[in-house]
């Protein structure tokens, strides 16, 4: 069906990297999240599938596990927030989260998938004949919600990285 998850890791057909299952128990942690619940699950799986894609955009670190896998993730090379290293077949719960929360604003009207115009996406400004030069920022810094790109730094090309044994 059009709005059916396909979760298996490395999959050349997967679309998501959470199950709707997976999605509802983290954002069940919300005190407020009526217009979440109030969705079809089909409604639900549109989002977390429009969600992955939009993570999908980003500059990881890495290497893709396989040429032939559909999504970003699973990554070689890839480590923790602490420094571990992340196998090559797993999917990180943060990375989970992060799509779970985008598809959460996506949802409640928090976030839009229209460039926001903000003070991160601007580099300079004049006054005498008004200019005014944009950033070539990453979609990170200019469009997704704080708490995704929170969840998602130790993975983006630009943060920082320990490597522990």
């Amino acid at each position: 069906m059009l709005n059916d998850l396909i979760t298996t890791v490395g999959d050349p057909a997967a679309n998501s990297y959470a199950t709707l299952l997976e999605a509802e128990t983290y954002l069940g942690a919300y005190p407020v999240n009526q217009d979440w619940n109030g969705l079809a699950d089909l409604d639900k799986n549109g989002l977390l599938i429009l969600a992955t894609k939009q993570i999908d955009l980003l500059p990881f670190y890495g290497l893709a596990t396989t040429q032939s896998q559909a999504l970003a993730w699973p990554r070689l090379g890839m480590v923790t927030k602490e420094g571990y290293i992340i196998q090559f077949d797993a999917i990180p719960r943060q990375l989970k989260e992060a799509q779970a929360e985008l598809a959460y604003a996506l949802a409640v009207g928090t976030f839009s998938l229209e460039p926001q115009i903000s003070i991160n996406t601007i580099k300079d400004v004049k006054i005498g004949d008004l200019a005014v030069t944009y950033r070539d920022a990453p979609i990170t810094e200019a469009y997704l919600p704080k708490i995704v790109t929170q969840l998602l730094r130790p993975w983006l090309a630009g943060g920082g990285r320990v490597l522990r044994g």
